[in-house]
């Protein structure tokens, strides 16, 4: 327009679309695949990537599919497209989409995949010593053929890496958790690195087979306090090395050592959980004392002093002291729990505005708590805060104390409550109350007999029987004593007699303090009961060598003899018939006798050789039926020996 003329021209034109649903449809090791809506007309299609910067230029292609080259398909993979007609507009490129998922639609022959790391603790260890800790791998086969046989490796920070095997087979598509073997073992505290990895021959995609986690190791120092002591946090700018923080959201917010200034005079440390900026409700932290041996406390009491000033209107913020026998890995018992306003100790109001500052001694209240049921034990102490996004909690001068350590109690342990002969003990004085003289009697045939010194002293017991170990303490002119009884059990000792009657020899054992019994004859074994006999024939040797073993819970021990036997009687000349019934028998027996042709003397007879009944027959008949009475004879085996001029015939009656 112009001096109000106009003019107007038309030209034609359009807008170029921007391709759409970009998707990948498969992903192998080495190559992404991408599709994506085709647009109308002569189109090319340029694909861009993420480089250092920018999305920048990778391939162009007329198809509405590409196969791009990548590195990992568990990594980042960005791209993008833009759309341009031939001889015409370029469209602006589409949102980039990300893809990082791994094999889709590409399986391979071997594929092992670790899916994740279990832990019972959470990946937490707490001990007193370096220790081991189980850790479980969840090993998947998304290959398309069965393994076995995997390699598996694990590794602690900068360690050697440790191999095992996991033996068992996984069918394509299964899974199997394996026990890191041996198990994974922490000397030293903090956060450690983890890492577990497969490597299985023969397989071509391996970003899925590795996976890392941060174990966090809380070992005792090596300090150990004994009352009275207290910790008042003034002697250093940062936590005692000994005292320890347990961080348990892992969120790089909890206690800490803090300055204040208190009464406008002293600047003093007070270790601080700061709920005020903490919004995470619920999230427990720990700040966790050294071991306190209290096996020599009489009275103990754990004291500290507390500041709480609480919000009105907000949250309740929570402290419990817990209670450790095994370094933190258990909580034994709960010994103080206080929530909200319980908490409180200052007696000013605190507003939303206000972070709550102890810095008058009227906001600092000392709690006490008696340690009565740990005496004994060696402990270890929890302050737990459990956040309530409230107000600061403060603790100064944590102390034990034992007021009734100044009173005489004479003690001591012994490392076990049985021994055996020829065994040593170790005992530990146990006494509290400031004992200056010690003085010990360890029992008639000890070694040594007699001592003097705390301890603790290892003493050899060389006789059996029950020894009183005696200890008499002294402080000033006060004197006391205990004393406790120990039983040194024997060792066995092996023995046995012998006597023959006829073709029968009685082996009676004459050992003493044993509990089971073997009898050898001829090296062979014979016979498991204390007393038994042996039938002699015209096959046993002149010298027959019998051994008798005896143990019992302290040992074993021999006895062996070999013993001349003499020619042997036949017992043929008489061709009789003998029944016994019943046998075994808990009362009578009837024993019949056919084709005797002549009068016999019957007998019965125990294990260690003594007659316990006998019966005389006169007459001689075709059959013969005698009772044998047995309802007062205790228990066991007996020998039925049945005689006539130079014949015999021996019997086994078992009485139950």
């Amino acid at each position: 327009t112009r001096n109000s003329m106009q003019y107007s021209h038309e030209i034609p034109f359009h807008l170029m679309e921007i391709p759409l649903n970009l998707e990948v449809t498969k992903a192998c090791p080495d190559t992404l695949y991408i599709e994506w809506n085709t647009l109308d007309g002569e189109v090319d299609y340029h694909l861009y990537t993420l480089g250092e910067k920018y999305m920048e230029w990778r391939k162009t292609t007329d198809t509405n599919y590409i196969a791009l080259p990548t590195l990992n398909p568990l990594a980042e993979n960005w791209f993008a497209l833009k759309g341009e007609e031939v001889n015409g507009p370029i469209s602006d490129r589409s949102n980039a989409v990300k893809y990082q998922t791994g094999l889709l639609n590409c399986k391979q022959s071997t594929d092992i995949r670790l899916t994740s790391l279990v832990n019972g603790s959470n990946f937490v260890l707490f001990s007193c010593e370096p220790d081991s800790m189980v850790i479980g791998a969840f090993v998947r086969n998304e290959g398309l053929l069965p393994a076995s046989g995997i390699p598996i490796f694990y590794q602690i920070a900068d360690q050697d890496p440790v191999e095992g095997i996991i033996a068992q087979t996984i069918n394509p598509n299964n899974q199997r958790i394996y026990s890191l073997s041996p198990r994974p073992f922490f000397d030293q505290s903090g956060q450690i690195p983890f890492k577990v990895w497969c490597d299985q021959p023969g397989e071509q995609f391996r970003f899925n087979d590795t996976l890392y986690t941060t174990v966090s190791v809380f070992l005792q120092s090596s300090t150990i306090l004994v009352p009275d002591f207290v910790e008042t946090f003034d002697e250093s700018e940062e936590i005692p090395e000994d005292w320890t923080v347990v961080d348990e959201g892992n969120d790089a917010f909890s206690w800490v050592l803090f300055p204040f200034v208190l009464e406008e005079t002293d600047t003093l440390n007070a270790i601080v959980m700061a709920n005020y900026f903490y919004d995470q409700i619920g999230q427990r932290d720990r700040f966790i004392s050294p071991q306190i041996d209290l096996s020599k406390a009489c009275e103990p009491v754990l004291k500290f002093d507390l500041a709480y000033g609480g919000l009105l209107g907000a949250g309740e913020d929570s402290l419990l002291v817990e209670i450790s026998l095994d370094c933190g890995a258990t909580i034994n018992k709960t010994i103080y729990a206080k929530t909200g306003t319980d908490l409180i100790t200052s007696p000013s109001s605190w507003s939303l505005s206000d972070p709550f500052l102890p810095e008058l001694s009227e906001d600092w209240r000392t709690e006490s708590l008696d340690l009565l049921e740990f005496i004994g034990e060696k402990i270890q102490i929890n302050f737990v805060n459990v956040a309530g996004y409230s107000n600061n909690i403060w603790l100064k001068n944590i102390s034990v104390i034992d007021p009734g350590a100044g009173i005489l109690m004479p003690g001591f342990v012994v490392d076990k409550e049985m021994i055996c002969q020829n065994e040593s003990v170790t005992i530990e004085d146990t006494s509290k109350g400031g004992v200056e003289d010690w003085s010990w009697h360890f029992g008639e045939g000890a070694s040594p007999e007699t001592a003097s010194g705390e301890g603790p002293h290892e003493v050899f017991y060389a006789q059996a029987g029950s020894k009183t170990i005696l200890l008499e303490v002294t402080k000033g002119a006060e004197s006391l004593s205990t004393s406790r009884t120990l039983n040194v059990s024997p060792l066995p000792v092996a023995n046995f007699a012998f006597t023959k009657i006829g073709d029968t020899l009685f082996l009676i054992n004459q050992s003493q303090f044993g509990t089971t019994y073997e009898w050898n004859v001829e090296g062979a074994p014979y016979a498991t009961s204390a007393d038994t006999i042996f039938i002699l024939d015209e096959n046993t040797p002149k010298m027959l060598s019998i051994t008798l073993t005896v143990r019992n819970e302290c040992g074993v021990d021999f006895a062996l003899q070999d013993i001349s036997t003499s020619a042997v009687i036949s017992s043929g000349g008489e061709k009789v018939s003998i029944n016994i019934s019943p046998n075994p028998t808990s009362d009578r027996s009837v024993i019949e006798i056919s084709g005797l042709t002549q009068a016999c003397f019957m007998e019965l007879i125990d294990l260690s050789g003594r007659i316990v009944w006998q019966y005389s027959i006169t007459e001689a008949s075709d059959k013969q039926t005698v009772s044998l009475e047995m309802q007062k004879l205790p228990s066991g085996s007996y020998l039925l020996r049945i005689s006539s001029g130079k014949w015999y015939e021996t019997r086994m009656i078992q009485k139950d």
